[in-house]
C-alpha cells in the first residue's frame, strides 16, 4: 500500500492494483480465460477468485468520488472483452 505524507496515495494504489489485474487477466488469457475457453460461468469464478481480489485490495478504506474508479472499471471492461 503506497503511502504520502498525507496518509494513502489513492492515485497510486489504483495505477498499481489496475496494472496488476491487467497481468492477472494476460496470465490468464491462454490458460483459457478468453472467448474461445472455459466456459462463461467457470471464466466468471476464475475473475471473481483471481481478477477482482486483486483490485479490491485497499478499497475497503476509501471513502472518495467515484471517478476514482474509472480505473478499475477500464479493467472490468477489459476482463469482459477478453470474454
Amino acid at each position: 500500500m503506497p503511502f504520502s505524507r498525507n496518509g494513502i496515495d489513492w492515485k497510486q494504489l489504483a495505477a498499481t492494483r489496475t496494472e496488476k489485474a491487467r497481468k492477472v487477466i494476460a496470465m490468464l488469457a491462454p490458460l483459457g480465460f478468453n472467448s474461445r475457453g472455459w466456459a462463461p460461468a467457470a471464466s466468471a469464478r476464475v475473475y471473481k477468485a483471481f481478477v477482482r481480489p486483486v483490485m479490491e485490495y485497499g478499497l475497503a478504506l476509501y471513502r472518495g468520488s467515484p471517478t476514482f474508479f474509472q480505473q478499475y472499471e477500464a479493467v472490468q471492461r477489459l476482463a469482459l472483452r477478453t470474454l
